[in-house]
């Protein structure tokens, strides 16, 4: 064990990467489904000979040593009975995981069955579904008491882009806040973005709206005048490049409108009265968003072909 202690720690990243990689498992293949059983198998025969040897405790020093990943968000350290039953962690993972098709939970379940027998699977299915039962009894009983769900969904959602970023895999959050933008999830995100603590993720998905915005892009200036008022307006309030990046988008639409038989009209999906109910909302926002749309407001008032400004305003405090 001493000449292979390298590869032992690196088969162990291995797995946990398995176990955590939204790439890897959308990635997998029936072929190298063998692959992962044989990289869960071979720590679950390391582990039960560091244990037959005594060894638990320098192994278990070596593992805070020389991971380079995570299990835990926390830090936690990884013993001996996190990684004792590898394979039924990564079975029950793939179960789990509507990324990994039934092709693949099939070549693997061969596999378990091939090495472990019929008697160990029945006692981990056993704990599955025991764990799921007790698991929708608890939620039952949240959603009876009035516990918002939907907010242990985005506290949970939080918890595994910090371990992604705590593990190194910050572009696979990334591409997630990218699926949810793609997916209109928009409103969603800006809630989660300013409810979050973590510097991190508010600097990713602040990053990904500011790209769009300064592409002017009209979907996403749409779904951020239909976010919750206060929410959107508490992340303009956080980030002074978003403000003015939004501010620039929702004023380059505006003055791309044209008038047509007494109405403005846009060549964009942002129309006229997304514009003002923008503005309105930006101007009945904190002093320092109200502060810098109006001095916007006065600059592009005086400058030709201005008239759609003032109609605006007029439209506002109707």
């Amino acid at each position: 064990m001493q000449v292979a202690g390298s590869e032992i720690f690196k088969t162990i990243d291995a797995f946990l990467a398995l176990l955590q990689s939204p790439a890897i498992n959308e990635q997998m293949t029936v072929e190298n489904a063998t692959q992962a059983f044989n990289c869960a198998h071979f720590i679950e025969i390391i582990v039960a000979q560091v244990q037959a040897e005594n060894r638990t405790f320098p192994f278990e020093k070596c593992l805070r040593r020389k991971l380079k990943r995570k299990l835990f968000l926390q830090n936690q350290n990884i013993t001996c009975s996190d990684l004792e039953k590898a394979c039924d962690k990564l079975l029950e993972h793939y179960l789990k995981d509507n990324r990994i098709s039934t092709e693949i939970v099939d070549e693997y379940l061969k596999l378990y069955t091939l090495h472990f027998g019929q008697d160990r699977l029945n006692v981990f299915l056993n704990q599955v579904i025991s764990s799921s039962i007790a698991t929708n009894i608890i939620i039952d009983s949240l959603g009876e008491l009035g516990v918002p769900l939907s907010g242990m969904e985005d506290e949970a959602l939080i918890m595994s882009w910090q371990m992604a970023i705590a593990n190194g895999d910050q572009d696979e959050v990334v591409k997630c806040i990218n699926k949810m933008l793609n997916d209109s999830h928009v409103s969603r995100l800006v809630h989660l973005t300013v409810e979050s603590d973590d510097d991190t993720i508010k600097e990713l998905v602040v990053q990904t709206f500011t790209s769009k915005l300064t592409d002017y892009d009209p979907e996403i200036c749409v779904a951020l005048a239909d976010t919750e008022k206060k929410s959107l307006l508490r992340l303009l309030q956080d980030s002074t490049r978003f403000c003015i990046d939004f501010v620039d988008a929702i004023f380059y639409f505006g003055r791309n409108m044209y008038l047509v038989d007494g109405k403005w009209c846009s060549d964009f999906k942002f129309e006229y009265e997304h514009l003002c109910q923008i503005v309105k909302i930006l101007l009945n926002g904190p002093c320092v968003i109200r502060k810098q749309v109006y001095n916007r407001m006065s600059t592009v008032k005086t400058q030709p072909d201005s008239e759609i400004w003032s109609n605006v305003e007029a439209d506002i405090l109707n």
